[in-house]
């Protein structure tokens, strides 16, 4: 589909887009904003796992072992456990 419209037809859809997602952003922030919600950052969260889970240690690289189960169709096992050995032992099930 190569006519004279086709690039008013993509700015068009590409405007749709923004404005749905605008739409959505507002829906959600007003939706929160009703209720009193917050989205807490990283220093909340820190403090909130501190305060639930006081024995909770950071694990040194290399001993998270780690269980892996899928099927490899063609780049599962290439991209994705290497990735996870970073981590630590992986033990792999196709």
């Amino acid at each position: 589909m190569s006519d004279s419209l086709q690039s008013a037809r993509k700015r068009l859809r590409a405007w749709w887009n923004r404005r749905r997602i605008e739409k959505e952003r507002d829906f959600y922030e007003d939706s929160f904003r009703s209720r009193s919600l917050k989205i807490p950052g990283e220093a909340e969260i820190r403090a909130s796992m501190r305060q639930r889970f006081p024995n909770l240690k950071p694990k040194p690289k290399g001993t998270i072992r780690t269980l892996a189960i899928w099927h490899n169709y063609n780049w599962e096992t290439d991209a994705l456990k290497p990735s996870l050995e970073r981590f630590g032992p992986v033990r792999l099930y196709d």
